[in-house]
């Protein structure tokens, strides 16, 4: 199973994306606006994963992400 998108509505968009390339190794796919149906607007960013994948899911490698309190 794969994640598909989340979305994050944030004070400053470019800010968070920094904090996923930096933390989680994304890269800034495109940037796009969203228009709904109620006429407001929203500026989006779309983060590419930082994987190259096998084409065979048996090669895939699953890592985890740790978190260890102070």
């Amino acid at each position: 199973m794969r994640l598909d998108h989340i979305a994050y509505r944030t004070k400053d968009r470019y800010k968070t994306a920094d904090f996923f390339k930096k933390a989680f190794g994304y890269e800034v796919g495109t940037e796009f606006q969203i228009e709904f149906d109620d006429g407001s607007k929203a500026d989006c960013i779309a983060l590419t994963p930082p994987e190259d994948r096998h084409r065979l899911p048996s090669y895939w490698k699953h890592h985890s992400l740790l978190y260890n309190p102070p």
